[in-house]
């Protein structure tokens, strides 16, 4: 990391609530094609983005036409394969170990029993 890095200033911190604020999942999208140069900036932007326990496991595709039709008909297969047949899952996991070793253990642990029991009202003392 530089200095300048460390040092930046953001000339208007509210654009960075409003970024933060105005952050949304989209799940549908309009049929309107997206320039060459808009996905490259979007690409641009989001190599900066932080990823989940700083593993970096990025693999960016970008595929429009018959590319893109063809993967479709591959997933879809693919789910409406594990719907009939749950076992099948299995065939269908990441490549990626998102949290290796000891990480992900404690993070997906059932908690302790003693943190499962009901919190005493404050000034309950046992034994009285």
């Amino acid at each position: 990391m530089t200095q300048a890095q460390v040092s930046t200033i953001v000339k208007d911190p509210a654009s960075v609530d409003a970024a933060i604020e105005s952050r949304f999942s989209a799940r549908a999208f309009l049929p309107t094609p997206v320039s060459r140069e808009q996905i490259a900036d979007i690409l641009r932007v989001a190599s900066r983005a932080a990823s989940g326990t700083n593993t970096q496991p990025w693999k960016v595709y970008v595929l429009q036409g018959k590319s893109l039709d063809g993967l479709v008909a591959q997933v879809s297969a693919a789910h409406d394969a594990v719907y009939a047949d749950p076992a099948l899952a299995a065939s269908y996991r990441e490549d990626y170990d998102y949290y290796p070793d000891e990480v992900g253990v404690t993070l997906h642990r059932p908690a302790p029993r003693e943190r499962l029991e009901p919190v005493r009202p404050a000034g309950h003392h046992q034994g009285r």
